[in-house]
């Protein structure tokens, strides 16, 4: 199983080691294909705070309400969001602007989905659960489809009302969106272990 960019790293492992693999679940797996206009706007635009580049506590939770559909006081304690900001700035201050702006160079990287990866999926074996937030705006649920679209094995489920980490309505973090997401997980995963 993979989330966000964990999805991504999942669905490559599965492309390039598929006997290793006995199925996979994709929560909201990001590529730059996959990314939401609006976040992907933001990144192409050098405008890193509004994203995953927020440097400040107020960058932290404007991102959070804005990127990830989590209204600040629903997030975590201030005293986390206040050691997040402390590790974010021994990091260095432009480690994410320089991640967005290698990210969107690279021509591999910016076409790894439809050039490298839906490419290998007509002939995977394996079982997959795509699962996705309707309200995402860092990974389109939309655009993820087309990994649904090419694996012939795939189901593709969508989590009404959740963000990438929030839901609904911005009331809460990560923990929603794994609770929208359990009953697809629970009802993919079943058959499976009856098969062991």
């Amino acid at each position: 199983a993979g989330y966000s960019l964990g999805g991504g790293l999942a669905l490559r492992y599965v492309c390039n080691f598929p006997d290793e693999v006995e199925s996979a679940v994709l929560l909201a797996p990001a590529f730059v294909e996959t990314l939401g206009d609006a976040f992907k706007e933001k990144i192409e635009a050098g405008q890193y705070c509004e994203v995953h580049g927020w440097e400040t506590l107020e960058q932290l939770q404007q991102f959070a309400k804005l990127g990830l559909d989590v209204y600040p006081k629903n997030m975590f304690p201030a005293f986390i969001q206040k050691g997040m900001v402390k590790k974010r700035a021994r990091v260095g201050p432009d480690y994410y602007a320089r991640y967005g702006e290698e990210l969107f160079r690279d021509e591999a990287e910016e076409t790894l989905l439809s050039k490298q990866i839906l490419p290998k999926l007509p002939s995977s074996k394996v079982p997959m659960l795509l699962v996705c937030g309707n309200r995402d705006s860092c990974i389109s649920a939309q655009k993820c489809q087309i990994i649904a679209q090419a694996h012939p094995n795939c189901k593709s489920c969508i989590a009404q009302d959740c963000g990438h980490y929030g839901g609904p309505k911005g009331k809460g973090v990560l923990g929603n969106f794994l609770r929208e997401s359990a009953p697809f997980v629970h009802d993919f995963l079943n058959p499976l272990r009856s098969k062991l």
